[in-house]
């Protein structure tokens, strides 16, 4: 099937660049990673190179026009991000199919990892750019086989310079209070978006101080039996921190809190 280049970037290995010729002929699947109705990403193996990679493809049968410009923001912005902590990528193609983002593999996540961990971390374990993520969680966070982080999934990520984050989405966990006000006014509203109040990089912050609550006790400190409990949760901003938490982690996670709160 005939294929064109996107973009091969930097970072992409010597042994793994194709510039024109990218096409899924060259790579063979190992197994689906995860799955959705707009992308499917797989664990694949490069028969030239011999390199494994992951892909990321998103159906072009299903994606709308708006849609369509998200995941060309998502390569943009992708592929001009160069960090140690950040999953590299390194090309992006299309077909008639689909587009592909190839990106370094990594050997698992922080969700399974909480899994196999009894549902939090020891504490010692558990120790940008004006690119705005919008998807912190421990789904998008990567694990390589020596155990360094890797954010992945730049899909809702904005870039601050050129655009005004007024949107409601992501995980309702993670969410800072500003865009639990978007997607109470999206609901109640009841349409797909609403342009409320914009938000900026504490937003993330905010995640993160979740996150961290995450990995130490074990759950989201804002989860609720159902969304609006969450909602209510998230707006009221209270954290209980149990008593067997570091004064170091509690001073951290508080921060986070006021932080964003100001």
């Amino acid at each position: 099937m005939e294929s064109s280049l996107i973009c091969e970037t930097p970072l992409c290995p010597a042994a793994l660049k194709r510039g024109d010729a990218w096409s899924m002929d060259v790579l063979e699947l190992v197994r689906v990673i995860a799955e959705t109705h707009l992308a499917t990403v797989a664990l694949c193996h490069c028969v030239t190179s011999g390199l494994q990679v992951a892909v990321k493809m998103y159906h072009k049968e299903r994606l709308t026009g708006k849609m369509e410009k998200q995941v060309e923001r998502e390569i943009m912005l992708h592929s001009g991000l160069t960090h140690p902590n950040i999953t590299s990528l390194y090309a992006a193609f299309q077909d008639a199919e689909g587009i592909y983002l190839v990106l370094e593999s990594a050997a698992g996540d922080v969700h399974r990892l909480l899994g196999t961990q009894g549902g939090y971390l020891p504490e010692l374990a558990a120790q940008q750019q004006g690119i705005l993520h919008r998807d912190i969680k421990p789904e998008n966070l990567l694990l390589t086989t020596d155990g360094e982080l890797r954010l992945c999934d730049f899909g809702l990520a904005l870039d601050l310079a050129c655009e005004t984050p007024r949107s409601c989405v992501g995980t309702l966990d993670y969410m800072p209070p500003e865009m639990a006000e978007v997607c109470l006014a999206r609901d109640a509203k009841q349409t797909e978006e609403t342009s409320g109040a914009s938000y900026g990089l504490p937003a993330d912050v905010w995640a993160v101080g979740v996150l961290a609550c995450e990995l130490l006790i074990g759950a989201s400190p804002f989860e609720g039996d159902t969304k609006e409990e969450t909602y209510a949760k998230i707006l009221a901003g209270n954290v209980r921190l149990p008593s067997h938490l570091s004064g170091e982690a509690q001073d951290f996670i508080q921060k986070v809190r006021h932080t964003c709160h100001a």
